[in-house]
Parts: structure tokens; sequence; C-alpha cells
């Protein structure tokens, strides 16, 4: 058994190491697809090997463990995150049913192969694995997720310096992705690993300890601010004020100066390379004056041929048309017309004003907003079960806020909702958000030993 074991923690350890890494050059989609395959892959191997374990069990335990298991499940009367991660589940198992695009919405777009009920069922078996390993090791995995995004930033800091600047077709040294492909992607992914570096650096008493934390922080948010992701970097300064402000008192006063110290380097970062920062600041803001009625469009733009450009404008127009297509039936609205079927059902439902913008010939598979796709694919069953998952766990993890791993772990998953607001999560981002989810829930309530 402990061989075993050992087998299933080092699949659990690759998951976490190698998919964020995993990059082709022999196929259409280069960086998504391959970490879903490796996923698929690692999660059949886990699913082989838990049934083994069973099966080695079945004799002291068998199925009077899967009973009591079950009966613990529906006995507990509050809404728990394993509860609800389920519902989720079934939720998109029930929207693919009905889905017009059964193929698309069993294995996701053809392109990254994530996101349908496959990829779902995978990250389902995953996480109650996860959550069933002991603290001790969940904790292990935290401190080696630090030490792995800190490899990735260091990638992501070398390319805005001019490595791999001949590589690819896009400027990756204006915006860098590292090992993602996509800034915003890298982004993501970073503002869920940042809050864990907040809690190492505040738990080490060692000076050299705090300082190496200190030193992987600000490699991280360097990484961070290079990608120059509006909602990145508004996502982790929102997480950082959390933390800091919702972080017991005690460990606020013996690390302040240390919390300060990031903030100096961070701001030095930031002055030492503005990048394209204050441009895509200024969009941001512009976009929302506009929408506020602050402030008022030039004559020029009233123009039949003014073509659109602004990101903001052509998302709030997506938008619309997605919500068009909601409210269009009944069956679309309750549970969606199928995960990861947008490419194929927005068409008609495509605003006339898309034609006026710079993106007019573009399919969109995406509505860079995760909730409206979700919204869209599963409908509000979908929708609802998974807000409810992200608000039982993030409530849990900051009921228990003394527990600053647990507060670390509650600011990554509100920082994660602000990324997705204005993307979608990606492999190794949907990874790291049930890992969080697997730890937080051990937390929800106390599991009984079957006898």
């Amino acid at each position: 058994m402990k061989s075993l074991n050992a087998i299933r923690d080092v699949l659990i350890l690759s998951l976490l190491v190698v998919t964020p890494f995993l990059v082709t050059t022999f196929t259409y989609e280069l960086f998504e697809f391959p970490k879903m395959m490796f996923v698929y892959t690692v999660t059949i191997l886990l699913i082989a090997l838990s049934f083994t374990q069973w099966i080695v069990n079945s004799k002291k335990l068998g199925f009077k463990y899967l009973a009591a298991a079950g009966r613990r499940l529906v006995a507990n009367k509050k809404l728990n995150v394993t509860t609800l991660v389920i519902l989720f589940v079934v939720a998109n198992a029930i929207s693919t049913t009905f889905s017009p695009y059964l193929y698309t919405s069993l294995w996701g777009y053809y392109s990254r192969f994530s996101g349908g009920l496959i990829s779902v069922f995978c990250y389902l078996a995953i996480y109650l694995i996860l959550k069933n390993l002991e603290k001790e090791k969940l904790a292990y995995l935290s401190k080696i997720l630090v030490f792995m995004a800190t490899l990735v930033s260091v990638y992501g800091v070398t390319q805005h310096f001019g490595l791999e600047k001949d590589r690819w077709v896009q400027d990756v040294g204006a915006r860098v992705f590292s090992s993602f492909g996509q800034p915003n992607w890298l982004a993501a992914f970073l503002v869920l690993i940042l809050p864990l570096n907040l809690y190492f650096l505040i738990k080490e008493s060692l000076l050299w300890r705090k300082i190496f934390y200190l030193a992987v922080a600000v490699t991280n948010f360097t990484a961070l601010w290079f990608s120059f992701s509006v909602s990145g970097i508004t996502a982790f300064a929102v997480c950082f004020l959390l933390f800091v402000t919702f972080l017991e008192k005690g460990l606020r006063r013996e690390n302040w100066q240390w919390l300060a110290l990031l903030v100096i380097l961070g701001g030095v970062v930031c002055l030492w390379q503005p990048g394209l920062a204050a441009s895509r600041f200024q969009d941001t803001v512009v976009t929302v004056m506009k929408r506020v009625g602050l402030l008022k469009p030039a004559i020029a733009a009233t123009a039949k041929n003014y073509i659109v450009g602004d990101t903001g404008d052509i998302r709030l127009i997506v938008w619309q048309g997605i919500l068009n297509e909601v409210i269009s039936s009944p069956k679309n609205l309750l549970i969606g017309t199928g995960p990861e079927t947008v490419a194929y059902t927005f068409l008609a439902f495509r605003p006339a004003e898309m034609n006026q913008t710079s993106e007019g010939s573009f399919l969109y598979n995406k509505t860079h907003n995760y909730f409206l796709d979700l919204l869209s694919n599963t409908g509000l069953l979908g929708l609802t079960t998974y807000l409810l998952i992200n608000i039982v766990a993030i409530a849990t993890a900051f009921k228990k806020r003394s527990n600053p791993l647990l507060l670390a772990l509650g600011v990554g998953l509100l920082g994660n909702i602000v990324t997705n607001f204005f993307g979608w999560p990606t492999v190794t981002s949907t990874l790291i958000f049930f890992f969080y989810l697997a730890n937080i829930s051990q937390k929800d309530y106390e599991q009984k030993e079957v006898t």
C-alpha cells in the first residue's frame, strides 16, 4: 500500500509541476492542448490507481466505506464545497445531454479539447483524490506550487529582456506569456499563486528564509507586471489589500516591514519598466468613463465607417449578444446550449455592431467572460453552482482566517474571480483552483473514520 501511495503522490506532483511547462510545436494549439492531454493521461492513471487501492482495501472496508461516505455527504445539511462541486458536474452533464453539438460538449472546442464534460469529470476526480490527502502533503504541494511558479516567472522575465523575441509572431517582449501562450493566462495563474507567496513570507521566522520568499514574491510579481494584464494586475492589488486587511493583527504587526518592502520593490519594478502599463490602463479608464456617461464619443465616431478598436467596447458588444442568446429560450436560460458551444451558437445572436469593430471577422469561441460562458453553456444551473462553490469556499476560508494559509487560499480564489470576469480559466489555473478547493474543503466538516 505504501508503494501505491508513493506512485499516487508522484502523479499528483507531476500534475502540478509538469503541466504549466508543457508546450508543443507540432499541434495546432501549442499550449493548452498538450497541457490538457497530460491532465487526461495522469487522471486516468490516478483513477486506475485509486481503484486498485480500493480493491486492496476491499476486504477491510469494501462497499461499507463507499456507503458511509455517501451517507456523510447526504446527511450534511450545510452547503459544503464537495457537494457543490458534484452538483456543478451534474449541471455540466445535464447540459451536455441536451447539447446539439454532443462531441464538442464532451471533449471541448477542437483547438484545446478542454472545458468539455470529460475534462470536468477529470477535475472532479483530481479534486476528490486531493481532498483525501494528508494536510501535511497538501502544505508541501503548496510550497512546490510557489517554487514552480517562480520558474515560470523567470522564463517570462527573460522573455521581456529578449529571450525568444524572434520565435513568436507576437511581440513577447512587450507582453510576456512564459509557457502559457497568452499574457492574460499567465497573469491569471500568477494571481492565484501570489497569495501563497504572501503566506510563506509571513510564516517563516528565519531571516534567510524570509529574504528568499521576498525574492520569490518579487520575481512572480515582476512576471505579472511584464504581462501588462490589466485584469491580472488589478486582481493582485485586490488580493494584496484583502490579505493585509484580514491578516491576524499579531502577524500583521510582526511582518509589516516585509509587506511594506514588497510594496516598495514592486513599485520600483513598475517605475523601472512601465512598458505598456500607462496606455492599457488609460484605455480601460476611457472605456469605463464612456460607459458611465462621463466621456462623450467624438463626433467622428458616429460616422458609418468608424471602426471600434477598443477591447472593452468590443467585449461589451459580445456580451450583449451572449445575453440575447441566453434569454432566447427557457432551455438556454436553464441548462444552456452545451459546454464549449459558443462558437456555434453565438453566430445567430451576433450583434450587427460587431461588423463595425476591428474584430468583425473573428469567430468567437469564448466570450472573454467565464461567467457568461457558463451562463451560455450550462445555463443558470451551471452558473449558480459555480458561484456557490466560490462563495462557500471563500466564506469558509475567511471564517477561519486566523489560519493565514486559509486566508491566502480564499484571497487567491477572489483574485481568480476577477481574472475570470475578463477571461476564462486555463488548464493550469483550473488545476490550481481545484487544489485550493481541496485544501479548503477539508475544513468544511469533520470526517468520521469508517470502522
